[in-house]
């Protein structure tokens, strides 16, 4: 075979084809474009796709992203099976994200706002309120004055306009006013809201396409789409970090949600539940509603709160740091007339005495209440969040793990083979393989709070994540120019734990205690002592992942994070170097080596493949990582 053979790879895979997973790292605009040019590289709709890498997105079945990357899932949702490349075409990205905010550097606004700690900023705030309504109004060059004449500015305009008579303020103003109108049902039926409410509506606004923008529009609902009932959608999972304020915890520990159209919840061992998605917003009790009416056989549950707009912003929550920035700037603005601070809280949906969840976190979703309250799981380990009246949920990229593999590393969907399109910003705004470390870290932890996920392999028990190589290795091999396989070869690429009882533990009979031996100790633990470590997987295998970094193969796509007004021009070129990324500029070898990994784990179970790998042995030694001695 000169290149990938689709109908070839079908034809040995029978009835049961490979189990496809994509996922799409965060990364703002810069993600969201170039992820949709890789996307469009494997549609076969895609003009010049069908003898290269066309059809690998009809195959697929799952599709997951964080947050700049998760924007690219929902459009993909929300366009109903409409191909990508014509789907953006159709958008313009010629004005800001957010209006009257142009690109930021906000990795310094990150760095300003985490300068004060919790405790400390809360008593700043409440210091500001009991001095706030007694001070003079705006006085020309204050702070106030400064932030308002920045914020609200028009470049055509004398900076002593006033905000009604700018053309750029008052549309600014407007754009937020709206919001809060927007917001307002939510709180007017007694629900809390964050300031991710109102980043959900702005994204909703600009990203969402023509006709899918309502201000009740849910993610449970979109089931009933055409693509979605005849099965060409993939199907989506938008991911989420649920944090504890004042709670660090990195990628060892964190806890990882997903929404997707059924459900709502966590695989992860200190819940391992999920809820029913039209269920969130209701009172839930182990589960149950706890508004019970007359008749004792029926109980209320709510609808209508697993918004678009909210679920989108919850998982790209790292943008909310331009309004937490703007929300603090209001707060310490002591010179502001009492009036034109009340004024400006309500543009952005805040009361003149906000509830302490508005003051303390405004980065973090408010999911209120918590639909796992007194949900205790059997085997659970690491913190619980079933006494936790609400929960804050995350950026899907906030512990580190900016690449989506969590959905993917689940036994029950089978996945085999996972496509990662990662654009994070590491160095120069390109990646340098710190997220796959992170995700390492996670699933290679020794001492976590959780249970971690192994799978039994010949007599060992393996970690379920392979070994990744080190950020000044990955940089040394250029592996950011290039695609490149993780996890080829199962007893080479994933970490072990030997085991005496190799029948034991590949057998499902608990009644035999496998005993653990490692080589520099020995010690036999107990099976209770092995599961309360790991959840141990029998007759499963992890996916093997194609690797597909951000690189300028034909444009300079390391745009920042946080640039978000691109001409047609622009995205254009964003698009094609996405394609180049996932095509590897039509390479040849390449290419082909792409069915190879599609089957690898297929063809390690059946001897009908042995032709077919003979071809692949020499490109998955090129394209496949292993570890270095």
């Amino acid at each position: 075979m000169s290149k990938y053979n689709f109908s070839e790879v079908s034809e040995l895979l029978g009835e049961k084809m490979v189990t496809i997973g994509i996922s799409v790292s965060g990364g703002g605009y810069r993600s969201m474009l170039s992820g949709a040019g890789v996307l469009s590289a494997m549609d076969i709709r895609t003009p010049n796709s069908e003898n290269h890498l066309g059809g690998i997105l009809q195959s697929s079945t799952y599709i997951a992203g964080n947050s700049g990357g998760l924007w690219l899932v929902a459009n993909n949702l929300l366009n109903d099976g409409l191909p990508i490349y014509e789907a953006l075409r159709t958008q313009s990205f010629a004005t800001p994200l957010i209006e009257g905010v142009p690109d930021v550097p906000v990795s310094q606004l990150r760095a300003t706002l985490d300068a004060q700690s919790p405790r400390e900023y809360n008593a700043s705030v409440w210091e500001t309120y009991s001095v706030f309504f007694n001070q003079s109004d705006v006085e020309k060059g204050s702070l106030a004055h400064a932030f308002l004449d920045t914020f609200f500015k028009s470049k055509s305009q004398d900076n002593d306009q006033s905000i009604d008579t700018a053309p750029l303020g008052r549309k600014s103003l407007d754009f937020y006013k709206d919001l809060n109108i927007e917001v307002r049902a939510k709180k007017t039926a007694g629900f809390q809201v964050s300031l991710i409410d109102y980043w959900g509506r702005a994204v909703s606004k600009k990203i969402f396409p023509q006709g899918k923008k309502a201000i009740d529009l849910c993610l449970s609902t979109l089931v009933e789409s055409p693509s979605f009932e005849n099965f060409s959608q993939l199907f989506p999972i938008f991911g989420s970090v649920e944090r504890m304020p004042g709670v660090t915890e990195l990628s060892v520990d964190s806890h990882l949600f997903e929404f997707n159209p059924f459900e709502f919840g966590s695989w992860d061992s200190y819940l391992n539940s999920f809820v029913d998605i039209n269920f969130l917003g209701s009172k839930l009790e182990n589960g149950f509603s706890t508004i019970k009416t007359k008749n004792e056989d029926y109980s209320v549950c709510i609808s209508g709160y697993d918004n678009m707009g909210l679920i989108t912003g919850t998982s790209s929550g790292l943008f909310n740091t331009v309004f937490q920035y703007v929300y603090k700037m209001i707060l310490q603005m002591e010179d502001l007339s009492s009036s034109l601070f009340s004024m400006l809280l309500r543009v952005f949906g805040i009361t003149n005495h906000p509830t302490p969840d508005e003051i303390l976190h405004p980065e973090y979703a408010l999911y209120s209440p918590n639909p796992f309250k007194a949900i205790s799981p059997p085997r659970a380990k690491g913190r619980s969040i079933s006494d936790a009246p609400s929960l804050f949920l995350a950026d899907g990229g906030d512990d580190g793990q900016n690449l989506p593999f969590h959905p993917m590393l689940t036994k029950g969907r089978e996945v085999e083979v996972v496509l990662a399109f990662d654009a994070t910003s590491d160095y120069e705004n390109y990646p340098n393989g710190t997220t796959l470390k992170q995700t390492a870290k996670r699933y290679h932890a020794s001492n976590s709070s959780l249970r971690i996920p192994a799978f039994s392999f010949n007599g060992k028990l393996k970690r379920i994540f392979p070994v990744i190589p080190s950020s000044e290795e990955f940089v040394s091999k250029s592996m950011a120019s290039r695609p490149v396989f993780f996890g080829c070869n199962i007893t080479r690429d994933y970490p072990s734990e030997i085991l005496t009882d190799a029948k034991s533990i590949e057998s499902a009979d608990t009644s035999m205690a496998p005993k653990l031996q490692p080589e520099s100790k020995n010690i036999h633990p107990s099976l209770e002592e092995l599961e309360s470590k790991f959840d141990i997987w029998h007759d499963y295998q992890p996916p093997l992942i194609v690797y597909l970094a951000n690189y300028n193969h034909s444009y300079a796509s390391n745009t920042s994070t946080f640039r978000t007004v691109y001409s047609d021009t622009e995205v254009l070129k964003m698009l094609e170097n996405g394609y180049n990324v996932a095509t590897y500029n039509n390479n040849t070898e390449y290419l082909r080596c792409v069915g190879c990994a599609l089957i690898q784990r297929r063809a390690a179970k059946s001897s009908k493949f042995v032709n077919y790998l003979k071809q692949c042995k020499t490109c998955l030694e090129k394209f496949c990582y292993a570890a270095s001695e």
